[in-house]
């Protein structure tokens, strides 16, 4: 069995941003923080549910974005 996806930050622009990649998809989980865990621990217990595969309904949802993130 494949190893879990794991939270990963990275800076930018001098702002961290947390995200992780599930089934070889970048998932974006917006500013470092404990939102952004809470809504990875979400996300992956929707992954897994839904049988490691990227839930349905936010299969086409686009990336939540900063106002910060876009300047």
């Amino acid at each position: 069995m494949s190893k879990l996806p794991t939270l990963k930050t990275r800076v930018r622009d001098s702002v961290e941003h947390a995200y992780a990649y599930f089934a070889g998809r970048f998932v974006s989980f917006g500013r470092a923080g404990p939102q952004a865990e809470a809504d990875f621990g979400l996300f992956l217990a929707r992954w897994l549910a839904n049988g490691r595969r990227i839930p349905d309904e936010t299969a086409d949802t686009p990336a939540r974005f900063t106002i910060g993130d876009l300047v």
